[in-house]
């Protein structure tokens, strides 16, 4: 039950953020869901995909090697984080504020479901869930946005 609430938790503060940063930014959150079902089909595409598989990798994979190599639980948290955050540089193409402010939140997003993995005996289903729910959430709007420069009528 605690990883359930740590992850969601954790889904719950970036959600609520990715909406103010929206809002503050000038793009209407009432008009994105109106959007001719890019959302519906980009949030099931990313949110998914992007889930699944990274929750394998950092958390599933990386975790459980660096526990199985005699690593202390901290560093199992840390570490796989770390390289959650930077498997994000790519944001660094729109400059050194916006990709700072992604790698930094994201490492520490990737940290915290680090102990939602350790709270749940090693079970990737919440951090998926919670991937899943942060990424299609928020990510298809900040991707349509940054890629087209548009707005919603």
């Amino acid at each position: 039950m605690s990883a359930w609430i740590v992850a969601l938790g954790i889904t719950l503060l970036s959600v609520v953020n990715g909406v103010s940063l929206m809002r503050r930014f000038g793009i209407p959150v009432a008009d994105l869901w109106m959007l001719r079902g890019y959302h519906v089909y980009a949030s099931l595409l990313m949110g998914g995909t992007a889930a699944f598989c990274e929750e394998t990798i950092f958390r599933g994979f990386l975790m459980t090697e660096f526990a199985k190599a005699g690593y202390g639980k901290a560093s199992q948290v840390v570490i796989p984080g770390v390289f959650f955050g930077l498997a994000h540089l790519a944001v660094l193409e729109h400059g050194i504020a916006v990709g700072l402010g992604t790698i930094i939140p994201t490492t520490m997003m990737g940290m915290i479901w680090g102990i939602a993995f350790l709270l749940g005996r090693r079970s990737v289903v919440p951090t998926v869930v919670s991937h899943f729910l942060n990424d299609a959430t928020v990510l298809p709007w900040i991707l349509f946005f940054s890629v087209t420069h548009a707005r919603p009528h």
